[in-house]
C-alpha cells in the first residue's frame, strides 16, 4: 500500500472510530433516560400522558410503542430538572397547518408557575432562554423515537401568567434543528428563528431576537 493509500485508510479508520463513539454516547444517553422508567413511576406519572382515546392519528400507535419513553421523559424533567408538566399533555401531536395528520411531534406542556409583567414576547423569550436547552436535551436523548420517519420533531408548550392573564406559547422544533442546537451548530437565536412559535391566541409570532 502506498502512502496515499495508507493516509486514506487512516482517515476512514478515524471517521469510523468517531462515528462509533458518537453512537455509543447516544445509546448511553438514551439508556439513562430509560432508566427513569419503572412501574412505580408509571403509576405516578401516567396521568401526565395524553389520554389515548383522544388520538385521531397514528400518534396513538406511537404512544403505545413508546409508552416507557413518555413516562421516562416525564420523570426526567420532573425529578432531575425540577419542571412541572401539565396533566394529559405528554404524547404525540400533529401540526394542523401542515395538512398531514401523519407528521408527528413528540410533545408536552410545562407550567412554569411564573407571574410576570413583561408582556408576552419578552416573557416568552426569558422563559425559553432559561429552560429550552434542558428540555431539548431530554427529548434528544430519545433517539429511537426520532428514528421514526413520521416523527418530525418536538412541540413544547409553556404556561405562565403575565399582567394577571394566563399565557401560553407552543414552539415547534424540527428534529434536525434540535440536533444542530445541541451540537452548537445552531445558536439559541437561530433555533428560535427557524422554529414556529404560536401564542396564547393560537397565532404565529416572532420573538424579538
Amino acid at each position: 500500500m502506498d502512502f496515499s493509500g495508507k493516509l486514506k485508510f487512516f482517515f476512514i479508520a478515524v471517521i469510523f472510530f468517531l462515528s462509533t463513539c458518537a453512537s455509543s454516547v447516544s445509546e448511553k444517553r438514551e439508556q439513562q433516560i430509560l432508566d427513569n422508567y419503572s412501574q412505580s413511576r408509571s403509576d405516578k406519572y401516567a396521568a401526565l400522558l395524553v389520554d389515548e382515546s383522544r388520538y385521531t392519528t397514528s400518534g396513538g400507535m406511537y404512544h403505545k410503542k413508546f409508552y416507557k419513553y413518555l413516562i421516562a421523559v416525564a420523570a426526567d424533567l420532573i425529578e432531575k430538572k425540577n419542571m412541572t408538566i401539565v396533566k394529559g399533555t405528554v404524547g404525540f401531536y400533529y401540526d394542523r397547518k401542515s395538512g398531514s395528520p401523519n407528521v408527528l411531534y413528540l410533545g408536552l406542556d410545562i407550567d412554569t408557575s411564573l407571574n410576570m409583567d413583561n408582556g408576552f414576547e419578552a416573557s416568552a423569550l426569558k422563559i425559553l432562554k432559561k429552560n429550552l436547552k434542558a428540555v431539548v436535551h431530554t427529548m434528544n436523548s430519545c433517539k429511537t423515537i426520532f428514528y421514526e420517519g413520521e416523527v418530525q420533531g418536538a412541540v413544547i408548550g409553556w404556561k405562565w401568567r403575565d399582567g394577571g392573564r394566563d399565557e401560553q406559547l407552543n414552539i415547534w422544533l424540527k428534529k434536525g434543528d434540535m440536533i444542530q442546537f445541541e451540537e452548537k451548530k445552531l445558536t439559541f437565536e437561530e433555533l428560535i428563528q427557524k422554529s414556529d412559535i404560536i401564542n396564547t391566541a393560537g397565532k404565529p409570532v416572532r420573538l424579538p431576537i
